[in-house]
């Protein structure tokens, strides 16, 4: 999988890692849904993630999913088919296609998946880190 490379890392690695946990994919992805799950879950900033954000991203992960195994069936076999009565008629598949390519428009900055919100993430993140520096520098 080639997914866009989404955001940056965070400081702090052992929370990363129990956050990471927390965050498991949906059972009804399936063996591509969870390889995109993953592969979207390591490039985020997993620290402003709660555990209930794997229903999110796994719906996220399953769009991806429907939208290239769609992409695959309509390279193959194209976006129209001739029906019984001889008419022209768009495949499902195709509708499949765009409905998971506007969901994944729509949703996917919520994650920092586009250019736009990784830095407006960024700069959020940035702000967190340095007010947990100030607070350790004055605890420390």
């Amino acid at each position: 999988l080639n997914l866009i490379p989404l955001l940056i890392s965070h400081k702090g690695s052992l929370n990363k890692i129990k956050k990471m946990d927390k965050l498991k994919p949906q059972e009804y992805l399936s063996k591509r849904g969870v390889k995109i799950f993953n592969e979207i879950l390591s490039c985020i900033n997993t620290s402003v993630l709660q555990s209930t954000d794997s229903f999110g991203l796994s719906v996220l992960a399953n769009n991806f999913d429907l939208h290239h195994e769609t992409a695959v069936y309509l390279n193959k076999n194209g976006i129209s088919q001739n029906t019984k009565t001889g008419y022209s008629a768009v495949r499902a598949e195709f509708t499949v296609y765009q409905k998971t390519g506007e969901y994944i428009a729509k949703h996917s900055g919520m994650f920092g998946l586009n250019p736009e919100a990784r830095e407006k993430l960024k700069n959020v993140w940035d702000k967190k880190e340095k007010q947990k520096s100030k607070l350790d520098e004055a605890l420390g």
